[in-house]
């Protein structure tokens, strides 16, 4: 059975939509440990509390639904998380990532030189 909102008002919506957001806001505060937040303890408690703050949150949909099903295939779905083209999805970012990064990754490889900053180097020498 599919999880149902059919009762769900529209300001019940957004109030959910807003506590879910503070809680989220909420949670990198108290991670907070009084060190600077480039501080490697600091990011790894906060990249902590965010992933039980995610995790938790789409438990917080079965409160809100009108039927409440425990199937996990019906959450996801009600999440847009779907295995139709589940292949492409991963795919097709993969392939734009690696060709944004392409450039730097064939001037980082084809650098063999201490002294010489490859491409970049050259390109602020003709400026001068």
């Amino acid at each position: 059975m599919p999880v149902a909102f059919t009762s769900l008002s529209l300001s019940s919506a957004v109030a959910a939509c807003f506590g879910l957001a503070t809680s989220f806001v909420i949670s990198l505060y108290l991670a907070d440990v009084g060190l600077p937040r480039d501080h490697p303890t600091t990011v790894k408690r906060r990249v902590l509390v965010i992933s039980m703050v995610t995790l938790l949150s789409p438990w917080s949909l079965l409160i809100l639904a009108d039927t409440v099903s425990l199937d996990v295939t019906s959450l996801l779905h009600t999440l847009g998380l779907k295995t139709d083209g589940l292949i492409s999805a991963v795919i097709y970012p993969s392939l734009l990532v690696f060709s944004l990064y392409f450039g730097y990754i064939l001037q980082r490889a084809t650098h063999h030189d201490e002294e010489d900053e490859g491409i970049v180097a050259q390109l602020r020498s003709e400026r001068r």
